[in-house]
């Protein structure tokens, strides 16, 4: 991955986070405005819309199989890391260089920004990691079982 793809990746990150947050804030404002009309008898033209789409949950079961396929990405980007710097790496340097990888930006994964944190520390959990220090894991028990 070249330096440009990287930039472009982190750029991409940004954009993405900035259209969610800004559409977040459209839909809370058109619905202040929908429940403010009666009371402050408002009359809004015509051209400006207030309809808010209808606000849809994920199942946990549809959240446990995104939460699979970013804790198996996270664990290969991990691997990777591991053998690059040749010992443990901080869960930062993880998240960043997972969020910068074709993968990530193809599927347009759309994940809260403190859910590859919870997904490491599962998949230490799990003893495919290991904490070695505060942030800082290491390939754990049950990964070397696999490659074995």
């Amino acid at each position: 991955m070249t330096v440009n793809q990287v930039e472009q990746g982190k750029y991409l990150s940004f954009l993405q986070e900035q259209l969610a947050q800004l559409k977040q804030e459209n839909f809370l404002l058109k619905r202040a405005i929908q429940q403010s009309i009666p009371f402050l008898e408002i009359k809004v033209p015509p051209e400006i819309s207030l309809d808010v789409p209808e606000e849809r949950s994920q199942s946990w079961a549809e959240k446990d199989k995104q939460f699979a396929g970013i804790r198996s990405q996270l664990f290969e980007t991990a691997k990777r890391l591991f053998q690059v710097y040749n010992g443990p790496v901080h869960q930062d340097k993880i998240i960043e260089t997972w969020r910068n990888t074709p993968k990530y930006h193809d599927a347009a994964i759309k994940v809260n920004i403190e859910t590859p944190g919870r997904r490491l520390r599962e998949l230490a959990e799990d003893g495919w990691l290991i904490r070695v220090k505060e942030g800082n894991y290491w390939l754990g028990p049950r990964a070397f079982e696999k490659s074995s």
